[in-house]
């Protein structure tokens, strides 16, 4: 188990994970539109992940508008075909205190467990490779 002390109060980061993605294996992305500057090949690749039966992939945006008609031109605007959902208010504060003010965040779980935590910020998807493999999340033991 995984809990970042660093931070008042801690965040359980491996429950978060699992909580918000509800399936097994897949990759969590929080990340704040406005200021988001992950490459689009990023979340391409997402989306290839988010395809395959055994992987979900779940964006979690950090805006205060994130009525459904705003979440749907994000999806249209990004490219992104994965489910999103505007961050809770009960968990709004933790996870951008994770996400350190703006910065994209990727969590990477496999067989129930959190094996990634990568901070984006200027990652393209080729930085990617070794944290979802080369056809997404691996299934096998690190």
């Amino acid at each position: 188990m995984l809990i970042l002390g660093c931070t008042r109060p801690a965040i359980d980061v491996e429950r978060l994970a699992r909580e918000e993605l509800g399936a097994p294996h897949g990759a969590l992305i929080i990340f704040t539109p406005s200021t988001c500057s992950v490459d689009a090949q990023v979340f391409a690749s997402l989306n290839t992940l988010d395809a395959r039966p055994s992987a979900r992939v779940v964006g979690l945006v950090g805006e205060t508008d994130t009525s459904l008609t705003s979440m749907s031109a994000l999806a249209r605007d990004f490219g992104i075909r994965f489910v999103l959902r505007p961050l809770q208010p009960d968990r709004r504060a933790l996870l951008q205190r994770l996400a350190l003010a703006g910065q994209p965040v990727l969590l990477v779980v496999r067989r129930g467990r959190l094996r990634a935590i990568e901070f984006l910020g200027e990652s393209r998807a080729s930085d990617l490779g070794y944290v979802l493999g080369s056809d997404g999340v691996r299934t096998t033991s690190p």
